[in-house]
């Protein structure tokens, strides 16, 4: 249903549209796609493409994409995996194209973004006075 151009959701589609979400945030090692995603929680793929939109302005994909990378980040913060194994671990099929989003979406590379956040982390626990 469209009221002033702006498409409305039914209780129901939106409670489909969030588990449509928590899908992704649970399973985004996994390869996910539209079919799988609204087969999975029970909504035309109309419906669950529109209601992620409005819900999080990106497209499925993108939605994708971010969580991935959102969970690199972390990674890449938290340790010294090599980004082999953090792209693998992340969903991405490689790591070429995983550095190719990485950059995209956080405007630096992976080892960039690690070399930065690593020397963030260290300076943070010298001023605390942690060795």
């Amino acid at each position: 249903m469209r009221i002033n151009g702006i498409k409305h959701f039914y209780n129901d589609d939106l409670l489909r549209i969030e588990q449509a979400l928590l899908f992704i945030e649970t399973n985004y090692r996994n390869k996910i796609n539209m079919i799988q995603l609204a087969v999975e929680v029970n909504i035309s793929q109309r419906k669950l493409q529109a209601g992620i939109k409005q819900r999080t302005h990106l497209t499925i994909e993108q939605f994708i994409q971010k969580v991935r990378i959102d969970k690199a980040k972390q990674l890449l913060e938290e340790n010294t995996y090599p980004l082999k194994l953090i792209a693998k671990y992340t969903g991405f099929r490689d790591q070429s194209y995983f550095g190719k989003v990485f950059k995209k979406l956080v405007a630096m590379t992976p080892e960039e973004y690690r070399a930065i956040t690593t020397q963030n982390y260290y300076s943070k626990t010298v001023e605390n006075g942690n060795p």
